[in-house]
């Protein structure tokens, strides 16, 4: 059963379901402020009625369908235990649960690296771990 996991969108809002099964996304637009409620031609009422698309939005966001979509796409969140892949300064193997992240930026204060914290109190590259 696919649940709503994302809303975005200004002015064409759409709205993300996710399959945690058959890991099946879908994006679908369900309102466009730029014409009368339900004049657009980027709404698919041919699929859903006006009242489905209505709900979609009013839809509340499931945390968990939507911390499985995330994991599928390999987005690290706060809570998640990852394992280090990579790298000199941590051997690769070590472990730990991620409680926060920090930027590592320039002079110009430009970002050069995301770095996650993790419970162990070491900080490594987000691009240096991998979901366990």
């Amino acid at each position: 059963m696919k649940t709503k996991v994302d809303q975005s969108g200004s002015n064409l809002i759409k709205v993300t379901l996710f399959d945690q099964d058959t890991h099946e996304e879908e994006k679908i637009v369900v309102e466009d402020y730029e014409y009368r409620h339900g004049d657009s031609p980027f709404l698919p009422l041919d699929t859903y009625t006006l009242d489905e698309l209505n709900a979609l939005y009013d839809a509340p966001i499931d945390e968990s369908a939507r911390k499985a979509w995330l994991h599928y796409h390999g987005i690290i969140g706060i809570g998640d235990c990852v394992v280090v892949v990579r790298g000199r300064k941590y051997p690769k193997g070590t472990t730990g649960t991620v409680v926060g992240f920090w930027d590592y930026r320039d002079q110009y204060g430009r970002t050069l690296t995301e770095y996650a914290k993790l419970d162990t109190g070491i900080s490594v590259p987000i691009a240096n771990l991998a979901l366990v």
